[in-house]
């Protein structure tokens, strides 16, 4: 499986629909994501080997550019990513009493997934739980898990990767409640 993405995100749904269209017809490669986001917002996750991406990403500019809110190609996702989005490949969660949780808020889904991967991949720390535009007005939060100076360091690193003024929040929570975890990760049993 490749692990390269590319994620663009539309201030239109139309052209989110004539994107996807375009970028699948131009080369190979597999619809991650594809949905309408909040606040009427659409948008695209697709995987695949890195040329092809890159000619998604050239389709790209032959939709209306005025409705293209951000894009980001990964050449080299973070394997939780794509096993976030392939439920049969994620893995429970584990946490014990040491564990730690990231939680990191940005304004739009593509600086949110550069921001995950730079996260990721600083240090040993875990992706436990995504949210993408829906209900939360387009943003884009996720929660990592690990100890608190992996996460320290992987929020530090998450945050140096944003684009500027993107990032709404971001907190550290040292020993979260087994209650709270159960509530907000979905793969999480004591």
């Amino acid at each position: 499986m490749s692990k390269a993405i590319f994620i663009v995100e539309y201030s239109s749904i139309p052209a989110g629909i004539d994107s996807l269209d375009r970028m699948v017809k131009r080369a190979p490669m597999s619809i991650i994501y594809a949905k309408p986001i909040c606040i009427g917002k659409f948008l695209i996750v697709v995987g695949g080997e890195v040329e092809n991406l890159r000619e998604a990403r050239d389709e790209v500019t032959q939709v209306d550019e005025k409705k293209l809110i951000r894009q980001h190609l990964l050449t080299n996702a973070h394997e939780d990513i794509l096993k976030y989005f392939n439920p049969a490949h994620r893995e429970k969660a584990n946490m014990d009493g040491k564990t730690a949780l990231g939680i990191l808020e940005t304004r739009d889904a593509s600086s949110g997934f550069q921001s995950l991967d730079a996260g990721l991949k600083s240090g040993n720390v875990r992706l436990e739980e995504v949210w993408i535009g829906h209900f939360i007005g387009g943003k884009f939060c996720y929660i990592l898990s690990g100890l608190v100076g992996d996460i320290n360091t992987a929020l530090e690193a998450a945050e140096a990767a944003l684009p500027e003024k993107t990032l709404l929040d971001k907190r550290l929570i040292p020993s979260p409640d087994n209650m709270a975890l159960e509530y907000l990760i979905k793969s999480y049993k004591q």
